[in-house]
């Protein structure tokens, strides 16, 4: 009786767990990032797009529920891709892509798994905090 009351319970907050980020979410965000890797290619307009696209981007994973600055691996992606980006002769990575797709399936594992990721790896590995 009891273990059928648990699987229960386990079954019904498992349906109540929802993705911050769903599929047409996801689509959205893979679109923009292919636009913003696009023009990036373009010598001049990609100092613009480095400083526009990684604005909108934050933006559109904010609406979406997530910080990019939440946890140390999604920053780390939102940062390097600033770098990347910023600089003319690797610029033509696909990064603004790599970045969304990274966070993306943090986000999607911490949604699945019901554990925050960046609470872990500041549980293992202390960083001091000013």
């Amino acid at each position: 009786m009891e273990n059928s009351l648990q699987q229960q319970a386990d079954t019904t907050v498992e349906k109540s767990r929802k993705q911050r980020i769903e599929m047409p979410e996801m689509a959205v965000l893979l679109f923009f990032a292919t636009i913003f890797d696009i023009f990036s290619l373009i010598p001049i307009v990609n100092d613009v797009i480095v400083l526009v696209g990684q604005g909108l981007m934050a933006l559109f994973f904010l609406l979406m529920g997530v910080s990019v600055f939440s946890g140390p691996k999604r920053c780390a992606a939102y940062l390097i891709t600033i770098i990347v980006e910023a600089i003319p002769a690797i610029s033509m990575f696909p990064t603004f892509i790599l970045e969304t797709i990274i966070i993306i399936a943090i986000t999607r594992t911490e949604d699945k798994s019901g554990v925050n990721i960046s609470s872990v790896v500041y549980g293992k590995f202390p960083i001091p905090r000013v």
